[in-house]
C-alpha cells in the first residue's frame, strides 16, 4: 500500500513541476557525507555523495519538487560489505524567512534503490525499499541568482534486505554544502 502512494505522490509532484506556472523555480546541487546512526546499519562507515534537486514555489512560503541522491560505498567496519543508496524523493519545500527566503524545510516520502556489489565473501545484490527524508538548511545569496549554504538532513528507510543480509530499518543523517540557482 505505501509504495502505490509514493508512486502516486510521485506522479502528481511530476506533473506539478512541468505544469506552465509563474512560480520561481530552483535547482540545487550539494555534496556531502552521509553518516549511518543507530541500528545494525550503524557498523557502517560513512560515504560521500551528492544530492540533485529541483522546487518550485507554490507560493511564498511553499515549494514543491524532488530531491535525487547517491552515495557510494558505505563499507562495513567489519567485513568485506559495500553499499551504494540511490534515492529519489518528491518533497514538500518550506521558506522559512519569507522575506529573506535564507532557511528553508523540507520533507517527502521516497524510493531508496540499495546496491552490494560482490566482495570476497558475498555476490551482488541490489533491492528497492521505502523510507522518507527530513531535512532543513540555510542559504545565503552570493551572486545573482547563485546562493550558498549547507543542509542537514535525516533519512529513514523502512527495511533494508537483500539476499545477502537484513539490517532492519535503516538510519542516515547527512550533512551537505548547497549550491541553488
Amino acid at each position: 500500500m505505501r509504495f502505490i502512494l509514493i508512486i502516486i505522490f510521485s506522479t502528481l509532484s511530476l506533473l506539478n513541476l512541468f505544469c506552465e506556472s509563474s512560480g520561481n523555480k530552483h535547482i540545487f546541487l550539494s555534496p556531502g557525507y552521509s553518516f549511518p546512526i543507530f541500528g545494525h546499519f550503524s557498523d557502517f562507515k560513512s560515504a560521500a555523495g551528492v544530492k540533485f534537486g529541483y522546487i518550485k514555489d507554490i507560493d511564498d512560503v511553499i515549494s514543491f519538487g524532488f530531491i535525487s541522491s547517491s552515495y557510494q560505498y558505505y563499507k562495513n567496519k567489519d567485513m568485506d560489505i559495500k553499499l551504494r543508496i540511490f534515492s529519489f524523493n518528491p518533497v514538500l519545500f518550506s521558506w522559512v524567512g519569507i522575506s529573506t527566503r535564507n532557511y528553508f524545510l523540507y520533507l517527502g516520502p521516497g524510493l531508496y534503490h540499495i546496491s552490494q556489489p560482490s566482495s570476497s565473501i558475498f555476490s551482488s545484490s541490489s533491492t528497492d525499499e521505502a523510507g522518507f527524508r527530513i531535512g532543513g538548511g540555510y542559504v545565503k545569496n552570493l551572486s545573482g541568482k547563485i546562493s550558498v549554504g549547507s543542509t542537514i538532513e535525516f533519512n529513514h528507510l523502512f527495511n533494508m534486505k537483500t539476499k545477502n543480509f537484513d539490517l532492519g530499518s535503516v538510519n542516515l543523517l547527512s550533512l551537505s554544502i548547497t549550491v541553488m540557482y
